[in-house]
């Protein structure tokens, strides 16, 4: 609505940090403000969205055909969760005054989960961007042999109640924080790399 994008602070950190043709995976897509960020103004050679909540779907999808950006913004994810293991059942909890900010609550609707690991199996992404309410740890767990394997830059929402977790989260996977950024008043973007990128 205001003619410019979502976190644009820490977009642009990432288009100085990341090479054109990168694979990027886009978990909690919500509208697709990052995955069009990448597509378009890094000029990724694919976008993996991931983005569970039935309300965002459609403005999604409009915004990847509004942008022709078909052939970069992989689609197959699209209507199912990520966590540390497969289930079902899971329901968007609402709110009201933003979209992007709705959790995903278990025994609570139809919604399947996974874990990125097996869902990335055949990927080797460059960059991995986290934003799901509250679930990072849970998330993160799925991802272990992805991340293991790949060792992707990072940008991470992480909740203040979950900051210790991933602090050591962090130092038992050998990865630094880079930036940080606050986004609410309870939750901050934590830009890390794997140690081996210094």
């Amino acid at each position: 609505r205001q003619g410019k994008f979502y976190e644009e602070r820490e977009l642009t950190v990432l288009k100085r940090m990341l090479p054109l043709d990168a694979t990027y995976v886009d978990i909690g897509a919500n509208i697709g403000n990052h995955a069009v960020f990448f597509a378009k103004r890094m000029r990724a050679a694919r976008v993996i969205v991931f983005e569970p909540n039935p309300l965002a779907l459609a403005p999604l999808m409009a915004n990847i055909v509004l942008n022709r950006l078909e052939h970069v913004i992989v689609t197959d994810h699209l209507g199912l969760g990520l966590s540390d293991q497969p289930g079902s059942g899971f329901g968007m909890g609402r709110h009201d005054r933003n979209l992007g900010a709705t959790e995903l609550r278990a025994d609570s609707g139809e919604i399947a989960v996974e874990t990125g690991d097996r869902l990335l199996a055949d990927e080797t992404p460059d960059f991995i961007k986290l934003d799901v309410e509250g679930m990072e740890m849970k998330v993160l767990a799925g991802l272990e042999a992805t991340i293991a394997r790949t060792r992707p830059l990072m940008l991470v929402e992480v909740t203040d109640t979950n900051s210790a977790a991933f602090g050591h989260w962090c130092l038992v996977r050998g990865y630094n924080l880079l930036d940080e950024w606050r986004v609410g008043p309870r939750n901050a973007n934590y830009l890390i790399e794997p140690e081996e990128r210094r």
